[in-house]
């Protein structure tokens, strides 16, 4: 799994993707503390990280799930910086 674009994820991008190269996974949870994840297909290889999620600094958690029901977790860093005024 690697971040498309800038090599980081920084707090209010918008528009970021993840290649996910695992041909059987097929989705991507993305956790939010206190909510119901957010479930995104995964489209030839590439996973669009919901904008809504990137509001959120620190340590977030993802799971890539497969065909079979495998699930992997990782852990993400959304680096903090203020608001953009025009978000």
């Amino acid at each position: 799994m690697k971040i498309r674009g800038l090599p980081y994820l920084y707090q209010w991008d918008k528009d970021r993707e993840l290649d996910v190269p695992d041909s059987d996974a097929v989705y991507v949870d993305f956790a939010k503390q206190g909510g119901e994840a957010i479930r995104v297909a995964i489209v030839d290889s590439i996973a669009t990280i919901p904008n809504s999620w990137l509001q959120t600094p620190g340590n977030q958690v993802i799971y890539v799930c497969y065909q079979n029901g495998t699930i992997k977790d990782y852990t993400v860093q959304i680096r903090s910086r203020p608001k953009p005024p025009d978000y």
